[in-house]
């Protein structure tokens, strides 16, 4: 434990990590308070952002603030997405750019997003979309980036860097709980992690106190228990 860069790094509590298709591995160091970044295969580490000190605070490289839970990274290597939380009632979606190490803030509104645990893309141009699962708010938060030329926009994986998420729509009451329907009837109990089903677009989900595998339909939004009874247990077979 530490916060060393080199050859022989030290971290502190990290809990999240981004491989890209250029030998780089990007780690959420929650506890130094970083983003750092593994080159591979020589496996030297270098911090791309953050010092330690509390945030959020946007600026270039070591100069920048964050208080970082998970991260994504663009295929190009070019762009580092990352949730930020400072406390349940101060989280955002900032973003590295990582030829300059420019950190930048790209969404923030606390009203909609808490407790931000995992962060995805999905890249199927012109449509591009992230999502965030709030797992102390029991909720998905979904954002869309549009079009490379809306007026707010992410371009995930492609050159050009917009200023902004749009907010598209919240799966989840609020209610800790576990009932299937409308993203707005719906709830979850402590979603922790989600992936793409990269055939239909679907989101599905890990609903950790429900002990159940969930799916978001896409662009629906709505709920679907996709597998476990609820029941904390270990058995084979259907649900």
């Amino acid at each position: 434990q530490g916060f060393t860069d080199g050859p022989v790094a030290r971290f502190s509590n990290p809990t999240d990590v981004a491989v890209t298709a250029w030998h780089s591995v990007y780690v959420s160091d929650v506890g130094n308070k970083a983003i750092r970044k593994i080159s591979l295969p020589d496996r030297v580490t270098t911090t791309v952002a953050g010092t330690g000190g509390s945030g959020p605070l946007d600026g270039t490289g070591v100069m920048a603030r964050v208080n970082p839970t998970a991260v994504q990274a663009s295929a190009d290597g070019e762009y580092v997405w990352f949730t930020d939380s400072v406390s349940l009632s101060e989280a955002s979606v900032r973003v590295v750019a990582v030829a300059s190490d420019i950190v930048t803030t790209v969404y923030s509104n606390t009203s909609v997003l808490l407790s931000p645990t995992s962060f995805l893309v999905r890249d199927t141009p012109p449509v591009r979309t992230a999502f965030v699962v709030c797992t102390a708010q029991h909720k998905i938060v979904k954002f869309s980036a549009g079009t490379a030329t809306a007026s707010r926009s992410l371009t995930f994986g492609g050159p050009r860097f917009g200023n902004g998420l749009d907010f598209s729509w919240t799966a989840g009451s609020g209610l800790d709980a576990a009932y299937d329907g409308t993203r707005e009837q719906a709830s979850f109990r402590a979603p922790t992690a989600a992936r793409v089903d990269p055939l239909t677009g679907d989101l599905v989900v890990a609903d950790g106190a429900a002990h159940t595998v969930r799916r978001v339909a896409s662009p629906t939004g709505r709920v679907n228990t996709f597998a476990g009874s609820g029941n904390q247990a270990s058995t084979s077979g259907l649900r």
